[in-house]
């Protein structure tokens, strides 16, 4: 290959590549996309997280368990967001002498099954239901089964309500304040108490927050827990119902336990938090020994 063939390749693969990087400028341009990729940590399989976080920035000790092997004094508060459908009778018995003690226990109401739903769905004709639309009413849920503490509370639920958007925020009037709070809900089963309330909370007379006290302590059901999940309690007024509730009956809580989940966890996890020396013992006493 002679020279010139040589420069007549080169110029041609220069001329190629600023052709060819004209074309990508032209046609490509670097942007930043925002993308979701979710909750990271402990947040990922704790939707109490965030709420936990910012007990805590409020100068108010909160922790997370998961469980309620031993509970804590009666000046504090229990906040569970579970079904409570794996506590045991005597762990349910045991943490009602302690609100009757003068604990404050904050659970939601259990989610109807869809049988129930089913159920009253069968039970209304077509033309009932083009009714009852038209009237926004609702009906009690005919199969639904309360646990432990709605049967104390003597609690039934009706038939779901939606709430429409151009209704949301819906107001919540505290007795503390003067100006309501914004609620986001846009769905829940209304509640129906067969005692006197303490204090209650509704949308247009449908019962979504029904608290009563329970000789010297107190219980707050709720409807709906949702509000203070990870991804909600940084919108409306979530936050400062969360502080209200929270303070409903200790004016300074000396503990806040948030339970996300009832499930008893693996035995692995109970021996490494409670009894992590042993573990490490045992372990160092294998290759020791052989």
């Amino acid at each position: 290959m002679n020279n010139f063939q040589k420069v007549f390749f080169a110029a041609v693969s220069i001329l190629f590549l600023i052709g060819g990087t004209l074309w990508f400028h032209n046609n490509y341009e670097l942007k930043d996309i925002e993308e979701y990729t979710g909750f990271r940590g402990e947040a990922r399989s704790n939707h109490l997280f965030a709420a936990r976080v910012f007990l805590k920035r409020m100068g108010i000790p909160a922790e997370k368990k998961d469980g309620l092997f031993k509970l804590p004094s009666t000046d504090s508060v229990i906040l569970i967001d579970t079904e409570r459908a794996t506590l045991p009778q005597k762990t349910l018995d045991e943490l009602m002498r302690w609100v009757k003690r003068g604990g404050h226990l904050i659970i939601r109401a259990r989610t109807p099954d869809f049988e129930s739903t089913d159920a009253n769905e069968d039970s209304t004709n077509s033309e009932g239901k083009a009714d009852k639309a038209k009237k926004n009413e609702v009906t009690l849920l005919p199969n639904f089964k309360p646990d432990f503490f709605e049967k104390a509370l003597g609690i039934r639920l009706f038939s779901s309500v939606t709430i429409d958007e151009e209704e949301l925020p819906i107001k919540v009037q505290l007795p503390e304040r003067k100006q309501a709070l914004d609620l986001d809900l846009d769905f829940f089963y209304p509640l129906q108490a067969s005692h006197n309330a303490d204090y209650q909370q509704n949308y247009k007379k449908k019962v979504f927050w029904h608290e009563e006290r329970v000789e010297n302590g107190r219980i707050s059901l709720l409807a709906s827990l949702d509000f203070l999940g990870n991804s909600a309690l940084d919108k409306a007024d979530h936050a400062e119902l969360l502080w209200y509730l929270v303070h409903r009956q200790h004016e300074q809580p000396q503990a806040v336990w948030l339970i996300h989940q009832d499930d008893m966890p693996p035995l692995w996890q109970l021996l490494w938090k409670h009894a992590w020396p042993f573990v490490i013992a045992v372990l160092l006493l294998v290759p020791l020994t052989i």
